[in-house]
């Protein structure tokens, strides 16, 4: 009897599996191939995202230190006249010029003044915030569009002639 189940046994281990241990097997690789799959779109977008910011991050840099290095009477003079100006931008963020087959980022930049500061009573004539607006697109209509417009502040300082 003890042989006889030895050798039933050694044929179920060295028959392969049962088709329950199949469908089982099979059912647990589905489960894990279609929760895998279902995470590529999630991850799509958060690359997208990823790639967005950081190109918004090289525009505004660049934007930022264009208003910098400006005279101030320039920067005062497009507040004065309520000036947007517009910049333009490839997938990378870099500036090309108006009208490029390569602009992926439109921005569009305003003067304002810079808001109190703790303790004043107006506001300093020597700072101004440069409002940033940016949308993906080469047509400047996507501005109308508000669920489309990123807006990004930054502050500059008169730096030169300052006593």
């Amino acid at each position: 009897m003890i042989y006889r189940n030895k050798v039933l046994l050694r044929r179920l281990w060295l028959g392969g599996f049962t088709i329950i241990e199949a469908t089982i097997a099979v059912g647990i690789t589905a489960v894990v191939i279609v929760s895998v799959l279902g995470l590529v779109p999630s991850g799509l977008e958060s690359l997208h995202q990823s790639a967005l910011l950081s190109a918004d991050a090289r525009l505004i840099q660049a934007t930022a230190a264009n208003y910098q290095m400006m005279d101030w009477p320039t920067v005062v003079a497009q507040q004065t006249a309520k000036q947007n100006v517009d910049s333009y931008f490839d997938y990378q963020g870099m500036v090309v010029a108006k009208g490029s087959k390569d602009t992926t980022f439109l921005a569009r930049t305003q003067v304002l003044d810079a808001p109190l500061l703790p303790g004043s009573t107006a506001t300093n004539s020597r700072m101004k915030v440069v409002l940033i607006q940016v949308v993906t697109g080469n047509d400047v209509m996507l501005f109308a569009k508000p669920s489309l417009v990123r807006s990004y502040r930054t502050v500059v300082a008169q730096m030169d002639n300052t006593p």
